[in-house]
Order: structure tokens, then C-alpha cells, then sequence
């Protein structure tokens, strides 16, 4: 419901000193912690859900139009970043990460 980024922050001239196993093991270590946090984050976010939906907070979908002219609004500034090289390439990373990922359920109040 709230963006909660899950960053991974490292000195480059230390990771180009790591020898290949230790790059698997740095990258395999990341993906076990995405994975640990995303599952207390969804945790969190069900418990503050619970808490808005008893104070009477509830919650409407955007609907595809609105979801289209949101990414109308922002294009310009993505044309603007990608022509950044590596911010493109950044941005297509992230990009193939939300493709790929599984669809959730749109956040409601049970009941």
C-alpha cells in the first residue's frame, strides 16, 4: 500500500575486489533478505490494513483508464530520465522486476 524500498547499498571499488564466489554468495545472501523483509512487510501492511479498516478506511481500485492516465502523466518524466544511460538501464530493470512480478489482490476491507 506504501512504497517501502528494499535497498542493498555497497562500496563499488569493495565489490570489485570480491572474487566470483563471493559475488554469488553476496548476491544470493540480497536475495534470501528481499525475500525475508517482503514477507514482514506483508505481515505489517495486513496489520495496518486491519487497523484502517476498523476506523472506517476504505479502498477503491484504479481502474484502467485511470491506471492509463497515470502512466500518460508520468511518461515525460520517464523520457526524461532514461536519457540518462545508466538511469535507463536502471529503469529497465525495475521495469522487467513489476512485469514479471505476481499480480497481488487489490488492498480491501474484509466484511
Amino acid at each position: 500500500m506504501w512504497p517501502r524500498p528494499i535497498v542493498l547499498v555497497a562500496n563499488t571499488k569493495v565489490l570489485e575486489r570480491l572474487g566470483e564466489d563471493q559475488r554469488k554468495l553476496l548476491h544470493k545472501a540480497a536475495r534470501q533478505a528481499v525475500h525475508g523483509v517482503g514477507a514482514h512487510l506483508r505481515e505489517e501492511e495486513t496489520r495496518d490494513l486491519e487497523g484502517l479498516c476498523a476506523r472506517g478506511q476504505r479502498f477503491a481500485p484504479a481502474i484502467p483508464v485511470q491506471l492509463a492516465a497515470l502512466r500518460r502523466a508520468l511518461q515525460p518524466v520517464y523520457d526524461r530520465l532514461s536519457r540518462d544511460r545508466h538511469t535507463k538501464e536502471y529503469l529497465d530493470a525495475v521495469t522487467t522486476l513489476v512485469r514479471d512480478a505476481p499480480a497481488e489482490p487489490p488492498m480491501a476491507c474484509k466484511g
